[in-house]
């Protein structure tokens, strides 16, 4: 998660640092109107939290009483 957050930080920061994710070509490859790259990695970021909340949630399987 520290990557995948780090990786949307600094999309949603690169105004401020000059960032860019736009291809040598001039393209930028887009998904439902957002950056590929922050597409895929907003994704991957929720599904972890998803597993994370799930993991807290479920009982030990085994765990004695």
């Amino acid at each position: 998660m520290l990557v995948t957050g780090g990786f949307l930080f600094a999309y949603l920061v690169r105004e401020g640092y000059g960032g860019s994710m736009v291809l040598s070509d001039g393209s930028e490859k887009m998904l439902f109107g957002l950056n590929l790259g922050a597409f895929a990695f907003s994704l991957v970021f929720l599904f972890s939290l998803l597993a994370l909340f799930i993991g807290r949630q479920a009982p030990a399987t085994g765990a004695q009483q």
